[in-house]
């Protein structure tokens, strides 16, 4: 039986518990999917979160005028 099949099933038996167990697949997808997505984006070499430190000071310069004057 497959799960689809299985999912089937138990949707006809208990349609409150199959209406419980979708958020939890959805959730348990969304995570295999950002894990490969991650693995692939190292494995190209990208740094997303590298891009930060080049904006930190044009940011808080304008705050920084604030506070003097």
């Amino acid at each position: 039986m497959s799960f689809f099949e299985w999912f089937l099933d138990l949707h006809k038996s208990n349609p409150i518990l199959a209406g419980a167990f979708v958020p939890l697949y959805m959730a348990a997808v969304g995570m295999a999917f950002a894990l490969v997505a991650d693995i692939v984006v190292r494995l190209m070499g990208v740094h997303l979160g590298d891009y930060k430190k080049e904006y930190d000071d044009l940011l808080d310069e304008p705050a920084q005028e604030n506070k003097t004057v």
